[in-house]
């Protein structure tokens, strides 16, 4: 064979046995695969949720008790909620007077105002000044708390016995000497004055008007403050009815005589003082626990008394 082509197959054979080779590797170590290209999309800030206020009146600057409210003394400010009672706009505010010391950026709301002491009454309600007896612990007792109110009637006259009891239970006060739900509390006020209050303003149901003119007209009236949390008053289903000055009509049909016991109806009847008062005790059954504070012995004895087409039982 010639030596060229000789040479020619020995270089194919060794060619092909390289390319078997290289061939037998790859198939044994594939080239890793490449990661897929993931396109990098931009993504945008979501946008800012604005947060819900609500206008609220505030102080512009500091205000003192019976400053007159003006534009230049409030603003509107935006709260994330609005507090109890608040105002949402200067204009019902405007030239009403303050009743306590109002801080810069504090809200506004009805208790920090000044009004009509008609505005603290609620339905059927009166207001009634009356003269009171000094009590010790004056300066304890606030125009808006509860107090129980006590007489001390003397013997004479209507009067059969000296006494002393609970005449209304659980009254609020609207006002007390100088001091008034309707007037600005101006610090150092309470020390000015010297001596304890000799009048006071309280709110009572209409038909119990009467009981207290009387009992304020004849006796002395004592205030007795008491606990909020005390809500015990008397039980008067345990006591006789008091028969009132005016007596009804006698051809009173069943609907009429109902409304003999509207408040304005019980008021327009009246009370006597000698109904107010208690009866005098003249003796005593055998139990010494009805003995009188003498000790003498109550006889029990009661006679009906008619007036047209009421009537009571009144010991004798």
């Amino acid at each position: 064979m010639n030596p060229l082509l000789r040479f020619l197959a020995v270089a194919l054979v060794l060619a092909a046995a390289g390319l078997a080779a290289l061939a037998y590797y790859l198939a044994r170590n594939p080239a890793p695969t490449p990661a897929p290209q993931v396109a990098q999309v931009k993504q945008e800030p979501a946008p800012e949720r604005p947060i819900e206020t609500v206008p609220v009146v505030v102080a512009s600057r500091d205000l003192k008790a019976g400053d007159v409210l003006s534009a230049s003394s409030l603003k509107v400010a935006q709260w994330p909620q609005a507090p109890a009672d608040a105002y949402a706009s200067a204009g019902p505010l405007l030239d009403k007077v303050l009743r306590f010391d109002l801080h810069e950026g504090q809200p506004l709301n009805s208790f920090l105002l000044a009004k009509g002491l008609s505005s603290y009454l609620d339905a059927e309600q009166r207001a009634v000044d009356i003269p009171v007896a000094a009590a010790a612990d004056w300066r304890s007792i606030r125009p808006g708390d509860l107090v129980d109110i006590f007489f001390t009637l003397s013997k004479g006259g209507e009067v059969g016995i000296t006494q002393s009891r609970l005449l209304m239970a659980r009254v609020r006060l609207l006002a007390y000497g100088a001091r008034s739900l309707d007037r600005p509390v101006v610090s150092g006020d309470e020390d000015k004055q010297a001596k304890a209050p000799t009048s006071a303003i309280v709110a009572v149901p209409q038909e119990q008007v009467n009981t207290l003119l009387l009992a304020s007209s004849k006796g002395v009236l004592q205030l007795v403050l008491r606990s909020v949390q005390d809500a015990s008053v008397p039980d008067q289903d345990l006591f006789p009815d008091r028969v009132p000055v005016l007596s009804a009509r006698s051809d009173l049909g069943e609907e009429d005589r109902l409304r003999l016991q509207d408040p304005a109806n019980l008021a327009f009847a009246g009370e006597s003082l000698g109904d107010l008062a208690g009866a005098a005790p003249v003796a005593a059954p055998a139990s010494p626990l009805d003995r009188g504070p003498s000790g003498t012995r109550r006889s029990g004895a009661t006679v009906q008394v008619i007036r047209g087409n009421l009537s009571s039982t009144q010991p004798y």
